[in-house]
């Protein structure tokens, strides 16, 4: 699996003198950070530069910019990768607010953040082992921004969508999948995930983010007796997981609840798994135990 960090809010980040209007360096289209062709002027940016995002963005190369400006869209930081912000620090924050429109609250338009992961997990090939999406649906128009490992891609619906309930193939370059939803926007689910037509995604989870509540997704990996993937939707003060295991082969789902940063959760009757751990920022880590095996656990949050 490929951890990354998503930034997905305004960022507003000023620099700590005037800058000029050349220094400005705006998205051209979707892609990556490193790519000239991504940006206007083809210049990508540098030390001396305020970058404005206006497409979806993947930051692959070590940046340091006076500030980023992040406008509706989507920038992810690759595991490895490092962004350093010279502005002035209470001018560039990310913001943890809800996204989603208090019109669409008990509706199936708004928007979902879920998940997907391969129960065949591969520790020494394991960057195509899990993704994350975000679906906007606003008034019949809809898209999924989805990654997954280095794949990035956008679905959308073969179909047009109304006010009322949803269930409706979204297609990609490279993924598919089935999306169903209520039309008050509740039981929103995941179905027949395919890469490229032909591999199936074993699994996904899914949640619609309301005006009043953060939905997280994260993904990560489990060490010690066992060894796999991880992902997970965070709420305030709930979680849902799934562990696929590299020892056996199965998954486990998971869920808990949350409480001053604190995880506790537990996995399925059959199982017995055990998980907790805490919320630091946009990580979170602790122990897992299951059978009689036990490890540790970490991840990062992707949407």
């Amino acid at each position: 699996m490929y951890l990354k960090t998503l930034i997905n809010a305004i960022i507003i980040a000023f620099c700590i003198f005037p800058v000029s209007a050349q220094d400005t360096i705006t998205t051209a289209k979707h892609g990556l950070w490193s790519d000239s062709t991504a940006w206007l002027p083809k210049i990508v940016p540098g030390a001396n530069a305020v970058a404005k995002i206006n497409h979806n963005i993947v930051m692959d190369i070590n940046t340091n910019t006076i500030g980023v400006i992040v406008n509706n869209n989507q920038l992810l930081i690759n595991s490895g990768v490092a962004m350093k912000i010279t502005g002035s620090p209470s001018d560039t924050l990310l913001k943890n607010i809800p996204e989603a429109p208090v019109e669409y609250d008990n509706k199936s338009f708004g928007i979902y953040k879920g998940v997907i992961v391969r129960q065949t997990y591969n520790a020494a090939n394991n960057i195509d082992s899990s993704g994350s999406f975000k679906l906007v649906i606003m008034n019949g128009n809809a898209s999924m921004f989805l990654k997954f490992g280095n794949l990035i891609d956008t679905l959308n619906p073969n179909v047009s969508l109304g006010a009322g309930s949803i269930n409706s193939w979204f297609i990609g370059k490279h993924f598919s999948m089935n999306f169903r939803v209520e039309a008050d926007g509740s039981l929103p689910k995941l179905s027949d995930i395919f890469l490229n037509n032909t591999t199936r995604i074993d699994t996904g989870l899914v949640m619609k983010e309301r005006s009043y509540e953060v939905i997280n997704t994260h993904e990560g990996l489990i060490s010690g007796d066992d060894y796999g993937p991880t992902v997970a939707i965070i709420s305030n003060q709930k979680i849902s997981g799934i562990v696929c295991s590299g020892l056996f082969g199965g998954i486990v789902n998971f869920n808990g609840s949350i409480s001053n940063n604190e995880i506790d959760a537990s996995g399925s009757a059959e199982s017995g798994a055990v998980f907790k751990g805490v919320i630091k920022g946009i990580g979170a880590y602790g122990t897992w135990s299951n059978f009689g095996l036990f490890g540790h656990w970490s991840s990062r949050r992707t949407f």
